[in-house]
């Protein structure tokens, strides 16, 4: 046998697509007792083997749930929550780039009722935003995280617009801009001849290259807030799929467009399926109704003219901008709340998991990696009626995974995720012995049973991989340290028998500092693709 030990590195798998799915009754209970052959899956019209099945199921704790459907309840009594080991993670990701400064602080102060009434002593939570302004990372301190949230405000990340006239929207500008629409520009023109010219139709081409230009500037200025807005939420998902556990996201957002570029929008909801990380959105504006004649805060009124296309082109804008947060949210198994001032209930419907989701992967049949936009769909086999959520589609991947590539990816999945496996029969033992009053030594041990290894035989030797990942996470469930050990055999016969008895024992250690950690052993074998994977709790005193 041979051993070598290496650290771990992650990548994102690329043959395999991920579409997670909620099914709900007519009362919106999620269902939890479907199976694989209860699904259908197609990709551009064309039915897949769905090669993937999994049950994802999320205990709810009892006093938190009822708190949920009471906001005005006091919080309950609660041990510390420093004594907790953490179970949930969830980010409270505020778009302060794109909202309207009282529709953030309506959010804002729904997010500190929530915060302080409805979390549990294990929940670990985080407050991001899209400027990267005032980050705090996950925390179980709640007095921090009622103080980041009260912080909240609006960040500008760019020079902004700087006239009013004409009063042009992002969604517009990109109608005027990309799409060439002449009632669009019309519009607008008509809107600066009126703000700027006096209506005097001797200026018309002037208001003409007015408003063109103004739609070139709006739309810029888009295009800034929604790359701060997707790229902060990407790094947040990157940053959630290195902890354990259950992981979710509040997005609280008045919306932005992703017309540019719909490929990043994508790109989120697959790093974040991928990383077990589902999306909630929130949609801050709470009951809205567009403006017939322009945003209330714009001192420069729409022509009576022009008001009714642009309060059409208005309604079509607001339903856009709902659009990419209702997909981000169904694309990954979560909520969308929207059309409500109660925005403490958003919160508390939204911080929980769906208690039943199902994992569905497949390999295209006949996939073609040219990095084009793949319809999905997917159907129920039964005629009950039943709520059918999932992503919408996804980008096709450039180029075919390799069989390394497909273990690695095993066991990234596998080391972060809270769900114990038992393919491999494995014994896990964790301690520590100090090191001097500020350093110890947490030695985990692990033993493999192995009888059942489905080695293969080839010029008289047992052939089998055994690959070991053993992960540190402290106790806010921050990955720490992870150490890699391949143990490659050639076994002859009478050395497996001998195996058989004693079976595979490993050490692995970290050096730390007191405190609780979380340690994760995952361990895979090459020819069967078992896979074991156990926790344990360290307390360095």
């Amino acid at each position: 046998m041979t051993s070598h030990e290496s650290t771990p590195t992650f990548q994102v798998r690329a043959n395999m697509v991920l579409v997670r799915v909620v099914i709900r009754d007519s009362n919106g209970k999620t269902i939890g007792t479907l199976n694989r052959d209860d699904f259908e899956v197609f990709d551009n019209r064309k039915q897949q083997i769905v090669s993937n099945f999994n049950l994802v199921t999320v205990k709810h704790d009892a006093a938190v749930a009822a708190d949920s459907a009471n906001p005005a309840a006091p919080a309950p009594a609660l041990p510390s929550a420093s004594a907790s080991a953490p179970q949930r993670f969830l980010g409270l990701y505020f778009d302060d780039v794109n909202a309207a400064t009282a529709d953030l602080m309506q959010g804002r102060d729904a997010a500190q009722k929530f915060v302080a009434t409805s979390l549990r002593p294990s929940d670990r939570v985080g407050s991001f935003t899209a400027s990267g302004q005032g980050n705090l990372d996950f925390t179980d301190d709640r007095d921090k995280l009622r103080q980041a949230v009260g912080n909240i405000k609006p960040h500008p990340v760019s020079a902004g617009v700087a006239s009013n006239c004409p009063s042009i929207d992002a969604y517009q500008a990109y109608q005027i801009v990309d799409l060439n629409n002449a009632q669009a520009l019309n519009s607008a023109a008509l809107d600066t001849l009126s703000c700027l010219y006096r209506n005097d139709p001797q200026f018309m081409s002037q208001a003409q290259s007015q408003a063109r230009s103004q739609a070139f500037m709006v739309q810029a200025d888009s295009e800034t807030k929604t790359t701060y807005t997707i790229r902060g939420l990407d790094q947040l998902i990157q940053r959630m799929s290195r902890l354990p556990g259950q992981r979710s996201v509040i997005l609280a957002s008045s919306g932005f467009l992703t017309v540019e570029n719909p490929q990043e929008e994508w790109a989120v909801i697959e790093r974040a399926v991928r990383a077990s990380v589902v999306i909630n959105s929130l949609d801050i504006r709470g009951l809205w109704v567009p403006q017939p004649f322009g945003d209330v805060t714009n001192p420069q009124p729409t022509t009576a003219i022009t008001a009714g296309p642009e309060a059409t082109m208005r309604l079509q804008g607001y339903g856009m901008l709902a659009d990419v947060m209702r997909d981000v949210a169904y694309g990954t198994g979560g909520l969308f709340f929207e059309n409500s001032n109660d925005l403490r209930k958003g919160f508390a419907e939204l911080g929980s998991l769906p208690e039943y989701s199902y994992l569905l992967g497949f390999v295209p049949a006949t996939e073609k990696l040219d990095g084009r936009f793949h319809a999905l769909d997917v159907k129920l086999t039964h005629r009950e009626k039943y709520a059918i959520q999932a992503r919408r589609g996804y980008y096709a991947p450039a180029r075919s995974e390799t069989t390394a590539e497909n273990a690695r990816h095993d066991l990234e999945e596998a080391v972060f995720s809270d769900q114990t496996l038992d393919g491999l029969p494995t014994e896990v033992h964790a301690q520590f012995f100090k090191l001097d009053d500020n350093k110890a030594r947490i030695a985990v041990l692990a033993r493999v049973d192995t009888k059942f290894l489905p080695f293969r035989k080839a010029e008289g030797r047992n052939l089998d991989d055994l690959t070991f990942v053993t992960v540190l996470f402290d106790n806010d469930g921050k990955y720490m340290e992870g150490k890699q050990r391949v143990l490659s055999m050639k076994l002859m016969d009478a050395t497996r028998e001998k195996l058989a008895l004693s079976g595979i024992r490993t050490r692995t250690t970290f050096d730390v500092a007191p405190g609780t950690y979380q340690v994760r052993l995952v361990v895979r074998d090459s020819e069967g693709k078992l896979m074991s994977a156990q926790n344990q709790t360290v307390e360095v005193q």
